[in-house]
Formats: structure tokens, C-alpha cells, sequence
């Protein structure tokens, strides 16, 4: 009988603005997708100590999988706001996919895209 040895593989991207920073904290990660979604979600667990600066709506790029099986590129999205615990020191990246922005941003107003009472017709 053969053994399967399989390498998993995680890798988090941070765009600083300028770059993408390696993030070194990573140690865990968690994808939700589906149809009965607006946007993909992602929970990423990272413990201190580095350096990166990641912001409310910092982008983020998630890359997983298994050393037979495919590396690539899981999750693209923004991170939303941060939980961080004390004890022990670990942080918890809430991060939503490209579409949530566009849900964030739209327009709260209802019938606000209409003219404010002229009309627009020609005379």
C-alpha cells in the first residue's frame, strides 16, 4: 500500500499601498463561499510580532492548498474591522471579498438618484 504525504501550504498577502508585504503571523485561515452570499468571507488567525501595517480596508490575498492537489489563490478581498484577544496574543483579520465594498458604498437614499422636482424633459 502507498502513503500520501501531502504539504499544506498558507500563504497571506497584504497590500501596503505601494507593495505586497508578506505576512509572516499567518497560521490559519477559513474561506466561506456561496451562492446564498453577496461577497466571499474569510476569518484569518495571525499571532504578533510583525511589523505590517494592516488597516481598515487594507487588501488582502489568501493562497492555500496541498502540495499535490493546487497553490493558488483562495480568497481576494478587504479586511473589515479587527478582534484582537490579550490573552494569549492573536488577532483575528475579518475579511470580506471585492463586492462588499460595492454594498458598503451604495447609495442609502432612497429615490436619490432622481432630479430634486425639475424636469428634465425638453420644452
Amino acid at each position: 500500500m502507498t502513503a500520501t504525504v501531502r504539504t499544506t501550504a498558507l500563504e497571506v498577502y497584504v497590500f501596503d499601498g505601494v507593495d505586497w508585504q508578506y505576512d509572516g503571523a499567518a497560521y490559519a485561515a477559513s474561506c466561506r463561499f456561496g451562492f446564498d452570499q453577496r461577497y466571499a468571507e474569510a476569518d484569518i488567525w495571525r499571532t504578533g510580532g510583525t511589523d505590517l501595517a494592516i488597516n481598515y480596508w487594507s487588501r488582502i490575498d489568501l493562497w492555500m492548498g496541498a502540495s499535490d492537489l493546487g497553490y493558488a489563490r483562495r480568497f481576494s478581498g478587504y479586511v473589515v474591522p479587527l478582534d484582537n484577544a490579550l490573552y494569549p496574543v492573536q488577532g483575528v483579520l475579518h475579511c470580506r471579498g471585492v463586492l462588499y465594498r460595492a454594498q458598503w458604498v451604495r447609495n442609502q437614499t432612497p429615490h436619490a438618484s432622481r432630479c430634486s422636482g425639475r424636469s428634465t424633459t425638453a420644452r
